[in-house]
């Protein structure tokens, strides 16, 4: 692996081997390519599974591999890596996404990557969302596209420029605003931890609205209303993203059009 010292636009993502999760690598690397062409994708994997981290490595450009520790749960580990791979790339703006939504058209993401551009900061796309304005997680805001330049995100999580192994330890028994911000423990939430970080740093947020309704976000086909989706809508450029249904399904007809959308071709498979 090469990390360049000229600025890329790059895609963060991270699995374990959870098949909820790890199944919808292949499509979602395919879905990036297709809607923005440009970006370098960079994908860690946590976990033992030789297989699978090749499989990772032949379908991203930059491929990390995190064997499991003993007293961090894969599923937390996943979460955290793609600010420790973000954080390798200094002069790239690096969007964060997670590995069960499929971005669905260029717009939207090309605007995340204009806005980070033009600023200093890391700009958070859905900070509007209902669940944020309220107790416990008012200052928490989604890591699913965040995006900002890789040093920022280096200042926000490793200031003091530890190491692998004392990074991980110091994001272990963290008890801060809620109980979800320790790597070590479950429930975690990287959203939690990370909002720790924010209030010690001086890095601007960005706040960049998606919009919602009924408490799901606008122009996402969502697994909680999964049925609700309008096919026809889909190669039309109408959402934005799919958040998907777990586990996934060859069969399922929603994810089945999507293929489609983009393979490109009604016949053929991703």
């Amino acid at each position: 692996m090469t990390i360049c010292s000229s600025m890329n636009k790059r895609i963060i993502l991270s699995t374990n081997s959870d098949p909820i999760y790890y199944n919808y690598a292949e499509i979602v690397v395919k879905a990036w390519r297709k809607f923005i062409p440009e970006c370098k994708i960079s994908f860690s994997y946590v976990g033992d599974n030789e297989s699978h981290f090749k499989h990772i490595q032949e379908i991203s450009d930059d491929s990390y591999w995190f064997k499991e520790l003993p007293d961090v749960p894969t599923s937390n580990h996943s979460k955290v890596a793609r600010m420790i791979i973000a954080s390798e790339y200094e002069n790239d703006i690096c969007l964060f996404s997670d590995v069960d939504i499929i971005p669905l058209q260029s717009e939207y993401f090309n605007n995340l990557f204009d806005i980070s551009e033009k600023n200093e900061g890391i700009a958070c796309a859905g900070f509007d969302a209902p669940c944020y304005q309220k107790h416990p997680d008012i200052g928490k805001v989604p890591v699913c596209y965040m995006v900002g330049r890789g040093s920022l995100f280096k200042t926000l999580s490793n200031p003091d420029n530890k190491k692998y192994e004392e990074l991980i330890e110091s994001w272990k028994d963290v008890l801060v605003f809620d109980t979800k911000e320790s790597i070590n423990k479950h429930p975690f939430s990287d959203e939690s931890l990370y909002r720790t970080m924010f209030v010690k740093s001086s890095i601007p947020r960005l706040g960049v609205k998606r919009g919602w309704s009924t408490g799901r976000a606008d122009y996402r086909i969502d697994r909680v209303a999964w049925r609700d989706a309008n096919i026809s809508k889909i190669a039309e450029g109408h959402y934005i993203d799919c958040h998907t249904i777990r586990p996934y399904s060859e069969t399922d007809e929603v994810l089945k059009e999507i293929e489609i959308y983009i393979s490109g071709k009604r016949n053929e498979k991703i």
